[in-house]
């Protein structure tokens, strides 16, 4: 049955119960009054719900009243309700105590036989109509010591020529925290009132006979099966909600004891409810939700357990009280119960859905009673209706369980007579293979082949090199039939080309070792086909003579599997190189023109300039870092993504480092107003190992952002001790902000590739979004843990912790870098560069040292100069037209064109700045290596390195 069907099944039951709820009407004309006289009786009957004249702390007898006079005239109270409510007046009103309510009729102008229905008149009554006692309900006396009481629900039939009428009941309450008419009487005709009584009682004993048919019905059910405790609580819900119900609506338990004890049954009544609450929660704990709080299961257990107690030995008006108490406290743990049918929704649970729907229209309509009966809404009782729905659905939910759990027993059965079966066959197999060995070895050795033979995997059996057995299986496989093994066939000759020296050799150890020979591969020409066979062999005994014991096992399919596999692997190699040759490319080819933006720019600054063409050259140099910095961001995630990073670790001044690192940040963060703060524990050593450039990247991508994302505030900077990771010494770092902070479902999509928290058009920040996603690979290059910790406009708190080596050797003192530019006019320098704009850089470059230079497009030009001319340098770019700048170094190093010099210094100058571009460039001989943007002083230092100059 699908779901869909069960929910449509579901509602309709529940449409037709909700149907069948009562309506309620009031008839009042003025306080006092209800105007009948016409009122349709023969359609239902009429609700004497509004106010009524109320008499406090007196039974006014009828004949004493004439009109509101009277001197315990309090005034009007409502009808249903609890007098211990009422305010003002001029009596002060208490819950317990004794009280007179008078009501008068406008009855239609005939003769007709009437029937009043009283209900919940806490705690007994007498009734007058028109002057004359009609009832009395238990016995209401002006003190509790004389007062008996009785909750019961009482028809009450008169006649009434029509006209006016007054109705005056005398009341008195002394065992219930609650006094007063608590239930609206209802007036009807006595023939449609008895139906109606009928009617009720019959939909009282079909309630009353289906949860007690399913309680002893999930009670058998435990018993057969002990394992399901959720049967048991379901089975004690039914026997307790069973009882509850015997002594509510119409209480049939009178019609079998009329004289029980109104106390007792309350009694009764109270512990079968106060029962019920665990026990359905333990049927949903262990039928749904067993990893629920347990504390919430405790509550409630000994919750009732007190209340029950309270029941036995105390006064029923506390009693009572303790229900509004306890019915509370099962409010307040509703929300967490919806909780869990969420959680048990989500983890799949479909049957849930039938239960939570069955336990929300009993919870509704236990809501509804609660607040109708503490006179909060003016409704009806609902408690059978939803009763009735809640226990259809859980039995629904429980005769799904049952039918799995038959379903499943079915299969195992099944599977049991199969082995069983299976067993038995095997058993005759084996015995009849015993007698035929007790009678004859040959007949033994025949039914042995013969099992052999229907093997599906082939088995042969080798005797001095030829196979003396084999079955069907090895006879397919080798594109052999039963008649050729006696003509003598080896296995080695299948073997093809060097599998079968190594086959033989195999075979022959097996023999003499007594090992077993597992999965050997070898080379089989079969046919016009050469298949791969593994083979796995066991050296046995057979009438005497050594012999092998062979499975083969056709692994093409596996070999075809395995190369497309490589295939696939091949693919995915040839797709990163090609995305890391076309990045290289792309490299080049900005970084060439880019050179010339950033040389140029940091030539100007050593010109003189006014503040116009300073800020503009301030701007230049910005917008250019910031384009080579996400061609570096661009070329970093390459290489961390085709895993060609390496780790270097140097010796590094922990503190020395970590604070140049921050001052890079000083301008930024002054011009912005924050606050940037630097603490670096004492404890921390002062020299650690560690790969600082990868450290470095991170650190100032971290503290960049911080900067960037901070509009005001601060960033601070801590380096700590941590917990050593994997037995090594370990440092945390942390940089907290106080900016615009990361909603949480954009925290995990941030360190993904080229994703940003604002990726429109209008975004603020800017960037390529690949900052975060290769400290992140960087972190994990280390062997570090990541964490992030933000909340939007909060604020964010990005840390990390590396491990790293201790070192012994002292802090070492940074040199300051030389700013003056260095004398080079005893060099003769060679410029090799095809790019015009280049060439032009390095010669202002280097005509500010004084040095001597000329310039050639490509490398055969640079041969056809050095053939002509002395150079102390070459400056050689690689990519360039007719020679490159690899080709032309081998060409120089190696004499060819004329050219032989070993020795001369040649310095690439290149925009190829992958670790593989600066590998090749060595290995063809040259002396260095400068990536493209040159600035003056990267090329001052270079040449300064290579000939030694201080």
């Amino acid at each position: 049955m699908s779901l869909r069907f069960r929910l449509i099944f579901f509602f309709l039951i529940l449409f037709f119960l909700c149907g069948t709820l009562p309506l309620q009407a009031s008839h009042q004309s003025q306080p006092g009054w209800f105007d009948l006289k016409d009122y349709d009786f023969s359609s239902r009957p009429a609700m004497l719900r509004g106010l009524w004249e109320f008499y406090w702390a007196d039974f006014v007898p009828p004949n004493a009243l004439k009109g509101k006079g009277h001197p315990s005239f309090w005034g009007f109270a409502p009808v249903p309700g609890n007098w211990a409510r009422l305010s003002g007046g001029s009596h002060p009103v208490q819950g317990t105590g004794f009280a007179t309510y008078r009501a008068r009729l406008r009855l239609p102008k005939k003769r007709q036989d009437y029937t009043l229905r009283f209900s919940m008149v806490s705690s007994s009554f007498r009734l007058f109509v028109d002057g004359k006692l009609l009832f009395q309900n238990g016995y209401p006396a002006q003190s509790s010591g004389e007062t008996v009481a009785a909750f019961r629900t009482r028809y009450i039939q008169f006649s009434h020529a029509g006209g006016a009428a007054e109705i005056l009941v005398q009341v008195a309450n002394f065992d219930h925290y609650k006094g007063g008419i608590r239930v609206a009487p209802q007036l009807g005709l006595a023939q449609d009132m008895a139906f109606r009584r009928y009617k009720a009682l019959g939909f009282d004993f079909l309630l009353i006979g289906s949860i007690g048919f399913m309680a002893l019905y999930h009670l058998i059910i435990y018993l057969l099966r002990r394992e399901e405790p959720s049967t048991l609580y379901f089975s004690l819900f039914c026997f307790a909600l069973g009882v509850r119900a015997l002594f509510m609506n119409e209480q049939p338990i009178y019609l079998a004891f009329p004289h029980l004890d109104s106390l007792v049954s309350t009694r009764i009544e109270l512990i079968g409810g106060f029962i019920a609450a665990p026990a359905v929660l333990n049927y949903f704990r262990y039928g749904f939700c067993p990893h629920a709080a347990r504390w919430w299961y405790r509550f409630y257990e000994i919750s009732s357990a007190i209340y029950i107690l309270a029941v036995l030995v105390l006064p029923l008006q506390y009693s009572t009280f303790g229900v509004l108490l306890y019915q509370i406290g099962i409010v307040l743990g509703l929300p967490y119960l919806f909780l869990l049918w969420v959680r048990i929704w989500r983890e799949g649970n479909r049957d849930i859905l039938i239960f939570a729907l069955g336990n929300l229209v009993f919870i509704l309509c236990f809501i509804n009673d609660f607040l109708y009966y503490n006179e909060l809404i003016a409704t009806t009782d609902l408690i059978p209706t939803g009763l009735f729905v809640f226990l259809f659905s859980q039995t629904f939910v429980l005769a799904l369980h049952n039918a799995k759990a038959y379903r499943s027993l079915e299969q195992v059965s099944e599977t049991v007579q199969k082995q069983a079966l299976q067993t038995q066959i095997l058993h005759q197999a084996l015995e009849s293979r015993f007698e035929a060995q007790t009678k004859d070895l040959q007949a033994s050795e025949e039914r042995y082949r013969h099992l052999v033979e229907l093997a599906p995997l082939p088995i042969a059996l080798l005797v001095e090199g030829y196979i003396v057995f084999a079955n069907h299986a090895t006879l397919q496989l080798l594109q052999l039939t039963s008649r050729d093994l006696p003509r003598g066939i080896r296995l080695s000759e299948f073997a093809s080309g060097e599998s079968q020296d190594l086959l033989q050799d195999e075979l022959s150890n097996c023999l003499k070792t007594q090992k077993p020979l597992l999965a050997l591969e070898a080379q089989f020409s079969i046919g016009k086909h050469k298949l791969p066979i593994e083979l796995s062999a066991a050296a046995v005994t057979l009438a005497g003579k050594p012999a092998l014991l062979l499975l083969l096992r056709n692994i093409q399919e596996q070999k075809n599997y395995e190369e497309s596999l490589q295939k696939a692997k091949s693919l995915a190699e040839e797709a990163v190189n090609t995305k890391s040759e076309f990045l290289a490319t792309m490299s080049h080819e900005l970084r060439t023109p880019l050179n010339g933006v950033i040389s140029m720019a940091f030539y100007l600054q050593e010109t003189p300039l006014n503040v116009d063409q300073q800020e503009g050259l301030q701007i230049l140099t910005h917008s250019a870092e910031t384009l080579l910095s996400l061609i570096n961001d661009l070329l970093d995630f390459s290489r961390l993504e085709a895993g060609k990073d390496h780790l270097e670790s140097e010796p590094t001044a922990l503190t020395t480092f970590v604070t140049d690192c921050v001052n890079g940040f000083d301008l930024k963060a002054k011009a912005k107003g924050i606050a940037l703060q630097l603490s670096i524990d004492p404890a921390c050593p002062q020299v650690i190992l560690i790969d600082k450039n990868k450290l470095r990247q991170i650190l100032l991508n971290f503290i960049g952002n911080a900067v960037k994302f901070t509009p005001q505030g601060q960033v601070e900077i801590r380096v700590e001790l941590a917990p050593a990771i994997w037995a090594n010494p370990s440092l945390s770092f942390e940089v907290i902000d106080t900016g615009v902070g990361i909603a949480e479902a954009d925290q995990t999509r941030i360190f993904e590739p080229f994703e940003q928290v604002d990726s429109s058009s209008r975004r603020e920040y800017g960037g390529t979004g690949l900052g975060l996603a290769i400290c992140k690979r960087l972190i994990n290059a280390l062997g570090g843990e990541f964490t992030l910790i933000s909340a939007l406009g909060k604020g964010s708190r990005f840390a990390f912790t590396v491990p790293y080596e201790e070192v012994e050797e002292q802090e070492e003192q940074s040199k300051p870098q030389k700013k003056i530019i260095p004398d080079f006019s005893h060099l003769n320098i060679l410029i090799v560069e095809d790019d015009l704009a280049n060439q032009a850089i390095l010669k202002k470059l280097l005509s500010a040292t004084k040095a001597k230079f000329a310039c050639s497009s490509h490398g055969a030009q640079a041969l056809a100069c050095l053939q002509k001319n002395k150079f102390d340098l070459i400056l050689m770019d690689l990519a360039m037209p007719v020679m490159d700048g690899i080709t032309t170094t081998r060409m120089i190093r190696q004499g060819k064109e004329g050219v032989l010099q070993p020795n001369l210094p040649i310095l690439a100058v290149t925009a190829h700045v992958l670790p593989s571009a600066r590998e090749e460039c060595l290995a063809a001989g040259m002396s260095g290596f400068l990536s493209k943007p040159v600035t003056g002083l990267a090329l001052y230092q270079a040449i300064s390195k290579l000939f030694s100059i201080s």
